[in-house]
Order: C-alpha cells, then sequence, then structure tokens
C-alpha cells in the first residue's frame, strides 16, 4: 500500500514538473489521434437478397443448402479470380452468404463507401452466378411440365377421336388442368436487391473512438513524461557521483 502511494505521488510530481511536455505531447497526441478517426471512413453493411425459383407446387427447385453450398464452395472463388483480373487487385472485403426465410438467400458485405462499386460489383456477379443456375433448373423443369403436358394432350386428342369408346378421358383433362396449373403457377428466380447500402455504421461511434483517443493520449503522455522524468534522475545520480566533476 506504502508503495503504491509513493509511486503516484512520484507519478503526481513527474506531471507537476514536466507539466509542459505532458501537456504538448497530450494534445498531439490527441490531435493526431482525433485526425485518424475523422479520416477513417466508416463501415457499413451492404445486403444482396435473391429470391430461388420455384415449381408450381411451391418447392424449390433446388434446396437453399445446395444453393449455400455452390456459393461458399465454387461461384465465389470464381468471381474472385474475375475480380482480381477486372480491378487488379484482391477485394478489399468479404461476403458471406445465409438462408433468408423460405426459398431467399441473403449475400452480405461490409465495406466502406469508398468500395461501393467494388462491392457492387462482387455480389453482382455472385448473383448473377446463382441466377444462372436457377435458370438452367427452371428451364428443365419447364421442359419437363411441356412434355408431360403435351403428351397429356395427344391421349385426349385420340380419346375424342373415338367418341363411341366407353371412356371419356375426365381423368386426362383432370391430369392436363393440374399440369398446366403448376407450369402457370412456377415462380423464377431473381434478385429484389443489390448490394444495398444499410444506413446505420458498423462499429463505435465517433463520439465514443475520440475518447478512447483521449484515453490513450493521456496514457501515452503519462509514460512518455515518466520516460524523460526517468531519464532526468538518473542524469542527476550520474553527476552526483564522487569523482564526477
Amino acid at each position: 500500500m506504502q508503495s503504491n502511494e509513493s509511486f503516484l505521488v512520484q507519478l503526481a510530481a513527474a506531471i507537476v514538473k514536466c507539466r509542459r511536455l505532458f501537456l504538448l505531447t497530450l494534445v498531439l497526441l490527441l490531435a493526431v489521434g482525433v485526425a485518424a478517426q475523422l479520416l477513417v471512413s466508416p463501415k457499413h453493411q451492404y445486403v444482396t437478397l435473391l429470391k430461388l425459383a420455384q415449381n408450381g407446387d411451391g418447392v424449390l427447385l433446388q434446396p437453399t443448402q445446395g444453393v449455400l453450398t455452390a456459393i461458399e464452395s465454387q461461384w465465389l472463388a470464381e468471381v474472385r479470380r474475375d475480380f482480381m483480373s477486372e480491378w487488379s487487385n484482391a477485394p478489399g472485403f468479404g461476403l458471406s452468404s445465409t438462408e433468408a426465410g423460405a426459398g431467399f438467400v441473403i449475400l452480405t458485405s461490409v465495406g466502406q463507401r469508398e468500395q461501393s462499386e467494388q462491392i457492387d460489383w462482387l455480389n453482382s456477379a455472385v448473383a448473377s452466378k446463382g441466377l444462372e443456375s436457377q435458370q438452367v433448373l427452371e428451364r428443365k423443369a419447364r421442359e419437363k411440365l411441356g412434355a408431360q403436358i403435351e403428351i397429356a394432350e395427344q391421349a385426349l386428342a385420340a380419346l375424342e377421336a373415338r367418341r363411341n369408346t366407353e371412356y371419356s378421358g375426365a381423368g386426362i383433362f383432370e391430369v392436363l388442368i393440374s399440369l398446366k396449373g403448376r407450369l402457370v403457377g412456377m415462380e423464377s428466380a431473381e434478385a429484389r436487391v443489390i448490394a444495398q447500402r444499410k444506413d446505420e455504421e458498423l462499429g463505435l461511434g465517433l463520439g465514443f473512438r475520440i475518447g478512447l483517443m483521449l484515453l490513450q493520449a493521456c496514457i501515452g503522455a503519462v509514460i512518455i513524461v515518466m520516460v524523460y522524468y526517468f531519464l532526468l534522475r538518473v542524469r542527476s545520480l550520474m553527476r552526483n557521483e564522487p569523482g564526477r566533476s
């Protein structure tokens, strides 16, 4: 306890004796810190929302997890290589993908406003990969339904040509209506939002950061004063050593 009090007394004495150095160092460190915080652009979250394709029964043509796996293991790597060729540098931000409710995938990037163009480019490229894959699945599903409809129509036409048959073709007519309804009810994949920036800044607020800079400046000024005061004490002791003039 006594040693702690002695240290605090010596520290206070050092600050008082070297108060000009303390104040000058405090102001310089604070000015540098505040300027750095003001010059650093805040980061924002950028969001891309993809709606996945569904068949006429409301079932996804590809499970959401399959889309997420393709993004992380294939499409994102391909897009990053294309990004290097387009911008001559690696992206200074990342991209994550998660499920956002039934039938939706959300892509998220975090970056500064100065990176908005590059973020938009990367998100658009990944979204295009996803939409192209979904369009292939949709085209195959539509072709399959179209072929089934054609077969049902041919069967119905054959029955109508045989008017004296006991079978009315009602079953085929019901199947045909169901198939056509499923075809009409299919929903295409689409990008609802591309790299939309959220207004909220990420991280600590400016006021908190400046307060933190003030604390760091005080600590830095105290350390510099302590070092300077220690050097003065050492110099004084060396001068007072016997045999030194």
